[in-house]
């Protein structure tokens, strides 16, 4: 069941885009001709600028566009929550990170890399020491 949000929910926001684009390539046609077309495939449309210059060029404001972009919202979040609460059931969820000790692999990395920072400084002192035993020695 929870699939199947998905699946309707990514349908119908990349449905919802495909009609916005049509939208967009279909006003760009009919103010620049062939031009506007090829200008539309290159350019974005600016989802919130584009209803405006529609606005103000046609001079009927474009609800339907609005109402598409709300829909193509809407099912963007029907499918996000969706696959967040798969994400959330699955017995193997939160695994995929993991290692042997239920450290995550960036956690493992890091905690390697301190390890062996400090066993250099160890070795760096432990050098010195070796270099010079016991006490200074004065310029004598």
């Amino acid at each position: 069941m929870k699939k199947g949000l998905i699946v309707i929910g990514y349908f119908i926001f990349i449905v919802s885009g495909i009609f916005l684009f049509i939208f967009w390539l279909s006003a760009m046609k009919e103010w620049l001709g062939l031009f506007g077309v090829i200008l539309a495939l290159i350019i974005s449309p600016g989802l919130v600028i584009f209803p405006i210059i529609f606005w103000i060029v046609e001079g009927v404001f474009p609800a339907f566009y609005f109402f598409v972009w709300g829909i193509g919202i809407v099912g963007l979040i029907i499918a996000i929550m969706a696959k967040m609460s798969v994400g959330n059931s699955s017995p193997r969820a939160g695994r995929s990170l993991r290692g042997k000790g239920g450290k995550s692999n960036a956690q493992e990395i890091v905690d390697r890399l301190l390890a062996e920072a400090e066993a250099e400084r160890k070795g760096n002192i432990n050098q010195e020491e070796n270099n010079n035993p016991g006490e200074p020695t004065s310029g004598n």
